[in-house]
């Protein structure tokens, strides 16, 4: 297929939407279910592979019939790719892959998404480039049933149902379905090839201007019956309208997980496992699960990077406290004024208390004799040090020289004097435990040094032995943080950064991130991809670069940095993934 545009190329017209992680994680199915290997191509490997197929075909494709009106309200796993998607996406996609060495042209481009998808689609002898493509319409989807034996069908919107209709018919030839016995039979003036073997089965149909391919006939007869009006559609029902009314409209990707059939499914696979009665699951739990209605996710291209938005909603009233709580907090991250410049790995939450609070509390966590001993060690009870957290917490990583790495966990806490206490214990069992290590380790470790950088005290456990340049186990209160640390300087670093007000918030990549996701997320994961790897290579011999630098390089260096964040609402959790690839 010919992707090159028949005019120019207008400038981007911007966006501001964005997208979800990635597709979403399939449900496990149970056991005895046969999930054909092309549905994972035809379907997943088509969502996998949704932004470049967005591209290369809507350059050309207009608007077909929709698929909307044929998705069962039933459905567990709705996944759809738009390949008419607006003017901007595609652009942006476009400029976005022409970054990469292998899709530095529009034939090049063709050509990689020709042969994935030909690979995906092999097991049903069709092709991608001959059988598919030209009869293509404007979208293609997956629906998973997850009943008591999940099911799946992939919907090819069709512009050419003569077209269609003779590609489908070359699966029966096919090398696979040569070993199916076939019959036919009809559903409400549709026909319906049914082909099995063994208790596997593959049917194909065409239903209203759309090429149907399932692994059972009864998601196909469902298919029908929405789309004549006998079943309602998954998009009338209330828990997806309010889902993806959250998400983004402008995407390339959607994909949508239906929250009661999800549970339903773990129920009956727990049921038919026998695992209700060997490893029971509390009530409490089940009420927890049943607080989730839905989640939706879309993928979407900007002029700067590609952004995936999740959004799950969720029926607050099933949640305990702590969760509601979690949902709710509007606290900001005290921490990151402390995170140095050049670290290129950041995690921060300022849901710690929350999270451990409601862990702890779930009946049976802890044994009498462990919480006991936790008490003892300054981590539980009244004067704790989880009762005096503030909520947040912050891990950072960076590489102070060549074939070194250091990090440090901040941890906020409104008991310094308890933090002090607590990591003091900790710091002496970790000293003792390097004292009474394995005979030949060469481990051992040696009393603890204290030391003052700009007026924090740093104590410092250091183990001879250990073969890591740079590491001396340290850890400092100050500020209402408690700061555990590879080393002493790592600490002076993180001092530095907050006195000197130059800390990762003025890192240009690490400011285009946050730009693009949420100003003050409640948690984040931040990866500068470029930084990265240069630490990351400096462990490797320049004799072994080889291979990297010629293939690996020229395909990461587009990629500058990646940042996950996630806010809570009453209702719901809201995600976005950037990943920044500049123009």
């Amino acid at each position: 297929m010919d992707i090159t545009p028949t005019g120019a190329i207008p400038e981007p017209l911007g966006y501001s939407g964005g997208m979800p992680p990635a597709s979403p994680a399939p449900a496990p199915h149970p056991a005895g279910f046969r999930f054909r290997p092309w549905m994972a191509g035809a379907g997943g490997a088509v969502v996998a592979l949704g932004a470049i197929g967005a591209l290369s075909a809507s350059l050309l494709l207009k608007s077909g019939p929709g698929i909307d009106k044929m998705v069962p309200d039933n459905t567990g796993l709705y996944a759809t790719v738009y390949l008419d998607p607006s003017l901007p996406q595609k652009v942006n996609l476009l400029r976005m892959a022409h970054h990469f060495p292998d899709l530095h042209t529009d034939a090049q481009l063709t050509q990689k998404l020709n042969d994935s998808l030909d690979q995906a689609l092999k097991e049903t002898g069709l092709t991608y480039s001959k059988d598919i493509a030209p009869w293509l319409g404007a979208r293609i989807s997956s629906v998973t049933d997850f009943g008591i034996k999940p099911t799946t069908a992939v919907l090819f919107a069709s512009k050419d149902d003569a077209a269609a209709g003779a590609a489908l018919a070359k699966v029966r030839s096919s090398v696979p379905g040569k070993k199916l016995t076939w019959s036919t039979e009809t559903y409400q003036g549709v026909t319906l090839s049914v082909g099995t073997n063994a208790g596997a089965t593959t049917v194909y149909a065409l239903v209203d201007h759309t090429a149907v391919l399932a692994d059972s006939d009864g998601i196909v007869r469902d298919i029908i019956d929405t789309d004549t009006g006998k079943r309602a559609t998954l998009q009338s029902t209330a828990d997806y309208i309010a889902t993806v009314a959250l998400l983004p409209s402008d995407r390339l990707v959607l994909a949508y997980v239906n929250g009661p059939a999800l549970v339903g499914m773990l129920k009956t696979e727990i049921s038919k496992q026998g695992l209700a009665t060997t490893t029971p699951i509390p009530d409490s739990a089940w009420k927890e699960l049943g607080a989730f209605r839905g989640m939706g996710l879309t993928l979407a291209a900007g002029t700067d990077g590609l952004t995936g938005d999740v959004e799950v909603k969720v029926d607050s009233t099933k949640l305990d406290a702590a969760g509601r709580a979690a949902l709710t907090s509007t606290r900001h991250n005290a921490l990151l004024g402390w995170i140095p410049q050049r670290a290129f790995a950041v995690m921060a939450t300022s849901g710690l208390k929350s999270s451990l609070q409601s862990g702890l509390d779930q009946a049976g966590t802890l044994d009498a004799s462990t919480r006991d001993s936790l008490t003892q060690l300054g981590l539980l009870g009244p004067s704790g040090v989880v009762a005096h957290l503030t909520g947040d917490l912050a891990v950072e990583v960076e590489s102070p020289a060549p074939q070194q790495i250091g990090g440090a966990i901040l941890i906020g806490t409104t008991d310094p004097a308890g933090m002090q206490i607590f990591l003091t214990k900790l710091g002496t069992i970790a000293e003792f435990a390097a004292s009474s290590s394995v005979p030949g380790s060469g481990l051992a470790a040696t009393p603890a040094q204290k030391s003052v950088y700009k007026g924090v005290t740093i104590v410092t456990f250091p183990v001879s032995g250990l073969n890591a340049p740079g590491i001396a186990p340290s850890f400092a209160v100050t500020n209402g943080i408690g700061i555990v640390a590879s080393s002493p300087a790592e600490i002076h670093d993180l001092i530095d950064a907050h006195s000197s007000g130059t800390s990762i918030a003025q890192a240009t990549n690490f400011a285009a991130t946050r730009a693009a996701t949420f100003a003050n997320p409640q948690s984040f994961l931040y990866v500068d991809v470029t930084a990265t790897a240069s630490a990351i290579l400096s462990y490797v011999p320049a004799a072994q670069r080889g291979s990297y630098d010629s293939q690996v390089a020229p395909n990461l260096a587009p990629v500058k940095a990646i940042m996950v964040a996630s806010n809570g609402q009453p209702d719901r959790i809201s995600e976005r993934v950037f990943v920044l690839i500049p123009n």
